[in-house]
């Protein structure tokens, strides 16, 4: 009994030593992996803007002011949509979550809301075909590249945080 118990010890000793050695090195090869991560996010950011500059680039001072007056009477008119639309889907919530509930109010406040959002991808439709003709062909593409490009990371960045929501 006397022989069992230290080798029992001596084992346990040696179980914990390998489990814990196993343990760092996959903590160590999770570090490693976290920053060849954050490496490659930052490449791929870097080549993001690579690109954006060379859009940037290829305007002239004239095309930049244009596209600024552009762009900032744009804002200001789908600001003022853009809180009448959250107005809109406050009234929906009220409507929605109270103890009388009209569908017909509702609905309307809906319809109201819908014909908000067109509005605003009315204007946003306006600008972007306005900027587009104050750029030469090349600069077209360019710009409906980049363009699709945002809509394409506006779908993914929707599509997480829904996977993120559930």
């Amino acid at each position: 009994m006397r022989k069992i118990i230290p080798s029992l010890f001596i084992m346990l000793l040696a179980f914990t030593v390998t489990t814990e050695a196993q343990q760092r090195r996959t903590r160590v090869n999770t570090n490693v992996e976290a920053k060849e991560m954050v490496q490659k996010r930052q490449m791929m950011t870097k080549q993001r803007m690579q690109k954006k500059d060379r859009f940037q680039e290829s305007l002239t001072e004239q095309q930049k002011e244009q596209i600024k007056e552009i762009t900032l009477s744009s804002r200001k008119e789908t600001i003022s949509l853009q809180n009448q639309l959250a107005e809109k889907h406050a009234r929906i919530r009220t409507l929605s979550t109270g103890d009388d509930y009209d569908e017909q109010a509702l609905n309307k406040v809906i319809d109201e809301a819908a014909e908000l959002r067109a509005e605003i991808t009315k204007v946003q439709l306006t600008t972007k075909h306005s900027i587009r003709e104050t750029l030469t062909d090349d600069q077209k593409v360019l710009f409906d590249s980049r363009m699709q490009k945002a809509g394409k990371r506006k779908k993914m960045m929707k599509a997480r945080s829904a996977r993120r929501n559930k």
